[in-house]
């Protein structure tokens, strides 16, 4: 049996398509993200899962509050609130 050879050929929209794909490989393998933005999207992203979680629990802070007691300033709420967010906050440090 012979080698497989399969008989194709490429139209001008295929070459139109692999060119886009190309163009967006090279943009993306080009673009760097700095640490800085890295590490800001990381804490934005963990604070929100904590809000989002502890609300869906029964926590009535706001983002806002929530990032406020995250960056360790007081804020006008429910105690219990508060201590939920940092509870979750400290288990996340303490598996991560």
């Amino acid at each position: 049996m012979g080698a497989y050879k399969p008989i194709f050929s490429i139209t001008n929209k295929m070459l139109e398509n692999l060119t886009e794909i190309e163009r967006a490989r090279g943009f993306l393998d080009a673009a760097s993200l700095s640490e800085d933005w890295v590490r800001r999207m990381s804490e934005q992203t963990i604070l929100l899962e904590a809000h989002h979680t502890t609300h869906i629990e029964g926590t009535r802070l706001t983002v806002e509050q929530s990032a406020e007691v995250w960056a360790g300033r007081d804020v006008d709420a429910n105690k219990d609130d508060i201590k939920e967010l940092l509870n979750y906050r400290n288990a996340f440090q303490f598996i991560s």
